[in-house]
């Protein structure tokens, strides 16, 4: 046996491995390999992937237009076999409603897609019998009878999945990883093709992960151009672990002619509101939005500190995620453009250490020390 053969990380890659495997070599096994799969990565009392999303990241799968839709129908039942996406026919939903999607109704009672795995799994793969008597129905008079269908759907729900997961997989292997969805990411050409000279944010987010460095601040700079005035408020971006509010989280939004930079700690929470000029909507901007371990709170625009505050709190980094162009949940979105954003840790004594880049251009510096009442503050120091 080889070391860490039963770390539960090293077995759940094993059995994603062991579900592409099938997928190209042997669709019948998939039968087998598919509830298993689901069952350790959503549904164990410590499934695989919060073990591995210790991050947070939104995870969403593409899906045929017309997916949940029940086109076809056999004897009783009422079943959807548009699953996957088709030649760019396609729409995009997170992981949970994608698992909890009616894709069988029999007579009043809906089978989701990870109904329809489990069925298969709790007369096959998965040894132990469960107590709804459902499961046995659809797999009796559905899936023994119509085998070729069966295999389809299993089919089509396992490429949703690979394709998801091996997109996330690659990306957290990396040191420094983001990634952004095919529908969802930021345009660097408009509908014929001109090049925009700068990302368009709008309906559109990427997501970097920040990994957890202890007694340490953070310093996020980026440009940014806004399209137009609205009344509505949107994300420009946000920091943080949706499900845990009690870590650091820090955003920045804006509400029709004001930014509003966010920051929240366990129970504590401040605003600083700044008027947004016409330059705004002319021109790149350049800001800063950093939080010191000390709790000092620093905003500059166009490399100039306008505004110090101070937040009473422990400030550190956990393990979360950058998300540029929405909120944690991927609800509220921003309308703006882009060319960069950089993140550094801060030290207690000032010392910015870069952690993240993602750029148009190549952007060459080195580490330094900026304390939080330093007037004129650039994005980096030169080499």
């Amino acid at each position: 046996m080889s070391k860490g053969a039963l770390n539960r990380h090293t077995r759940g890659i094993a059995h994603f491995i062991q579900l592409k495997d099938d997928f190209t070599n042997n669709k019948e096994r998939l039968l087998n390999s598919l509830p298993t799969f689901i069952r350790i990565m959503f549904l164990d009392s410590n499934p695989w992937i919060k073990k591995i999303n210790s991050h947070d990241f939104i995870l969403q799968v593409e899906v045929h237009s017309k997916f949940g839709l029940k086109t076809r129908q056999f004897s009783k039942f009422k079943f959807c076999d548009q699953i996957k996406p088709d030649r760019g026919d396609s729409q995009s939903i997170k992981i949970s409603p994608f698992l909890n999607a009616s894709i069988v109704t029999y007579q009043n009672h809906e089978f989701s897609v990870q109904d329809f795995c489990l069925a298969l799994g709790y007369n096959g793969a998965l040894h132990m019998e469960s107590e709804d008597n459902w499961y046995t129905l659809i797999y009796d008079s559905f899936m023994s009878k119509h085998e070729s269908i069966t295999i389809n759907i299993v089919d089509q729900i396992a490429q949703i999945l690979i394709t998801l997961f091996d997109t996330f997989l690659s990306s957290i292997s990396e040191k420094a990883f983001g990634f952004s969805y095919l529908n969802f990411g930021p345009r660097l050409t408009d509908k014929n093709g001109k090049f925009l000279g700068a990302l368009l944010y709008r309906d559109s987010f990427m997501q970097i992960g920040v990994n957890a460095i202890k007694k340490s601040g953070i310093r996020i700079c980026c440009d940014l151009k806004l399209l137009q005035e609205n009344n509505k408020h949107e994300t420009i971006f946000s920091l943080g672990h949706s499900s845990k509010p009690e870590q650091l989280s820090i955003s920045l939004s804006r509400n029709g002619s004001v930014l509003i930079y966010s920051c929240r700690l366990n129970r504590s929470s401040t605003q600083i509101k700044i008027p947004i000029s016409e330059d705004y909507y002319e021109n790149l901007q350049y800001l800063e939005f950093s939080i010191y371990p000390s709790g000092d709170i620093v905003i500059a625009e166009n490399f100039r500190l306008i505004k110090h505050e101070k937040f009473h709190g422990q400030i550190s980094i956990s393990n979360c995620k950058m998300v540029i162009g929405a909120d944690l949940n991927a609800r509220k979105f921003g309308t703006f453009y882009s060319t960069k954003l950089i993140m550094h840790s801060v030290s207690q004594n000032g010392t910015l250490k870069r952690i993240w880049t993602s750029s148009l251009k190549r952007e060459a510096g080195s580490d330094y020390r900026l304390p939080y009442n330093i007037l004129k503050r650039p994005f980096l120091f030169p080499n």
